[in-house]
């Protein structure tokens, strides 16, 4: 059986208070090349038919909200190699640069956060994410067709 905690430990995650994790999130994802709209729209999601049916609450309808829920947060990118074999995909143009961001987080208690120790803002701030995600230049390039696949996991 896989323990959830294990996929957003200390060894390979980054703990930070909510307060910090959204303009440290926006961030990183202003490094790995999103405009402004999509790094917006990487905070929310639609909701599906089966969610509006069980909640009317239409502030549920974002990942900010999921987050806010949280006094602190632990979270990763998996590697496009990760995401791949759990979720297969494939693009037929060419050429085309396919970028996945996958972003799995849970919340930490208070008293969990000397855990991540070594492990926090500043830490990430230093991580290179593009070599994660496996980003590359012509993520910009409008000439090429780009395809970019985000995802967003609570687990825990």
């Amino acid at each position: 059986m896989l323990d959830p905690f294990e996929f957003v430990a200390p060894r390979n995650s980054f703990a930070m208070s909510f307060r910090d994790f959204v303009p440290h999130l926006m961030g990183v994802l202003d490094q790995l090349g999103l405009s402004v709209h999509a790094r917006t729209e990487f905070l929310k999601y639609v909701q599906s038919e089966f969610s509006r049916r069980i909640s009317s609450d239409p502030c549920c309808s974002t990942h900010l909200h999921d987050f806010s829920r949280h006094q602190n947060i632990a979270y990763r990118f998996l590697s496009p190699m990760r995401v791949a074999s759990a979720i297969d995909m494939s693009v037929s143009a060419d050429p085309c640069n396919f970028t996945r961001l996958f972003l799995i987080y849970r919340g930490i208690l208070e008293d969990d956060m000397p855990q991540f120790s070594g492990a926090g803002e500043k830490e990430a701030n230093a991580y290179n994410w593009r070599e994660v995600v496996g980003w590359s230049e012509n993520s910009k390039d409008p000439a090429m067709f780009r395809v970019l696949e985000t995802a967003v996991l609570e687990v825990g």
